[in-house]
């Protein structure tokens, strides 16, 4: 079984990833309070820590896939377009700071609001030998897969 494609979208640009891994990670703040212990009740055993839950729950995507090219665009221009995503799709001021729309199916709360914390993109090598054909040698970086790995922080603009 694979794993469902991510989709993200920001300002109109949209670039889907297809995932060969996904991880997701969910994590809550809580506060430990060791209880207080008198030297005269230690023979009593050790007594239970108290927790505060504050409800600061966290929750992050971490993804490696691959773009390839499409229907309309060369995967060098999907690549483009990916790094215009991270560097706010063109929005100015104030905007530039807003989550990118994550489309996930496996996530049962998809679409979400998310911050891509990092993203590392790796151009992999091809066993494609371009012919001596000047169309072919021009576009050989149409055959060119991006790998992607990629960390996404749910959130919204402060």
């Amino acid at each position: 079984m694979g794993t469902a494609d991510i989709t993200l979208t920001k300002n109109g640009v949209s670039v889907t990833i297809g995932t060969v891994e996904v991880s997701e990670e969910y994590s809550n703040r809580l506060i430990k309070i060791p209880a207080f212990q008198s030297f005269q009740k230690q023979d009593e055993g050790a007594r239970d820590e108290k927790v505060i839950d504050l409800l600061r729950v966290s929750h992050t995507i971490q993804a490696r896939g691959h773009i390839t090219p499409t229907a309309s665009k060369t995967a060098k221009e999907v690549y483009t377009d990916l790094i215009t995503i991270f560097k706010g799709a063109g929005a100015g001021g104030s905007d530039g700071g807003t989550p990118v729309t994550v489309t996930y199916t496996t996530s049962p709360d998809s679409p979400l609001s998310m911050y891509i914390e990092k993203m590392v993109i790796i151009e992999k090598a091809s066993d494609y030998d371009p012919s001596s054909d000047a169309y072919e040698k021009a576009n050989y970086q149409d055959v060119a897969k991006y790998d992607i790995q990629l960390t996404l922080v749910e959130g919204v603009k402060p």
